[in-house]
């Protein structure tokens, strides 16, 4: 409930104002007369001792001085009565929402309730900041002993009021405490009024996202075709934003990117061969033969003709005797349960078919496809030996 002054709009005096008039006495003018009456502000009383004729000349006497929306009585134009009371209540501005709309109006009612009530209409919501002034920490809240709802962090919590409990007494009661940006509304409807807390938390939010990487195709004429080995692994890149962020109670009501950087992803490569496969006198002759009818060492002999065209070093044949010795013996129609076949024991044997249709039977389409496998996973002979030396497989 802002106390600030602004222009005003809606006057709450009139009802009240009757309320306490009384009738003055018509008829010609009196000479004043000593009296002893007493004035009493806001609660506040004070003897006064004089000559007066009007209300007006006892408050002109003690230097009380009406706003436009203050209430008296009786009215300033009444004669004095000795012994009487003179009542003044000083009206306060008020800034209020009713149904949404932002409006101002002056009040002389005691309690946050007793203000609000003043204020609408049946039907209208009222709804009225509760700032850190009078009005929270001294204003009561209920004029009556009574339940008051608090609305907070998606709960309504109930608490019992005391006729003299201002708003911060009745949040100790339900043990709510505010943060330092945290706001505290006054919220009236149907003849009832009830606490609603927001929360409100401001600052620098930073949010990552990843950018995916892509992946490229080089040839690469050191490979045969067929072959493919992938040469730089691709590494995803990142979007960073950072924002000043306010929500209010988990929504978000201001979001202003500050900052924005980004990483730019490295795409992978694949290599993919383009070198002709070499032709041998050897395999063409064997694809007419029976399985079975190529010894291990004529095997290792195509072998090390196709290591050789590769750019491997003898080293490299070597750990190829050894690691397919272990394999299969170097024999192609090797078997296993596991469905493994050939003499690079490919699981399921048919991958094979990819080097050519005579898979099942011949050395030379076997070990060509053993050796692009070898190229693609490993890079060379002695790094798969190597791998089945750790791993008992390949």
């Amino acid at each position: 409930m802002n106390l600030t002054h602004p222009s005003r709009r809606t006057i709450i005096s009139t009802a009240s104002v009757l309320a306490f008039a009384m009738t003055a006495t018509a008829g010609a003018s009196v000479a004043a007369s000593h009296h002893d009456v007493t004035i009493e502000v806001d609660g506040v009383s004070a003897p006064v001792s004089g000559f007066f004729t009007t209300v007006d000349d006892v408050l002109a006497s003690a230097g009380v001085k009406l706003g436009a929306h203050d209430l008296l009585a009786p009215s300033g134009q009444s004669r004095v009565k000795d012994g009487e009371t003179i009542v003044v209540r000083t009206a306060t501005e008020y800034e209020v929402k009713i149904d949404g709309k932002p409006t101002t109006a002056w009040s002389t009612a005691d309690s946050v309730d007793a203000v609000l009530d003043s204020l609408a209409e049946p039907g209208e919501v009222v709804l009225a900041a509760a700032d850190r002034s009078n009005v929270r920490t001294q204003m009561p809240f209920a004029s009556t002993r009574g339940p008051v709802e608090i609305f907070v962090d998606g709960q309504t919590l109930k608490v019992d009021a005391e006729a003299n409990d201002t708003a911060d007494a009745l949040l100790t009661k339900a043990n709510v405490s505010l943060g330092q940006l945290d706001t505290l509304d006054f919220y009236a409807q149907g003849g009832h009024t009830s606490l609603k807390v927001q929360r409100i938390v401001r600052g620098s939010v930073t949010e990552t996202s990843d950018i995916p990487f892509s992946s490229e195709e080089q040839e690469d004429d050191s490979m045969y075709v067929g072959e493919k080995k992938v040469t730089q692994e691709g590494v995803n890149g990142s979007s960073s934003s950072t924002y000043y962020r306010e929500t209010i109670n988990g929504e978000t009501t201001i979001n202003l990117l500050l900052s924005k950087t980004q990483t730019a992803p490295v795409n992978e490569i694949v290599s993919v061969g383009t070198k002709e496969k070499p032709s041998t006198s050897a395999p063409a002759a064997a694809s007419a033969a029976p399985a079975g009818s190529f010894s291990p060492s004529s095997a290792q002999g195509i072998a090390q003709s196709m290591v050789a065209a590769r750019g491997w070093s003898d080293s490299e044949f070597n750990c190829l005797v050894a690691l397919w010795n272990h394999e299969s013996g170097w024999r192609t129609n090797a078997g296993n349960p596991s469905g493994a076949y050939g003499i690079p024991q490919a699981l399921p044997g048919s991958k094979m078919a990819s080097a050519g249709a005579d898979w099942a039977t011949n050395p030379a389409t076997q070990i060509t496809w053993g050796l692009g496998y070898i190229s693609g996973r490993y890079g060379t002979p002695c790094s798969a030996y190597g791998h089945w030396q750790s791993n008992n497989w390949y």
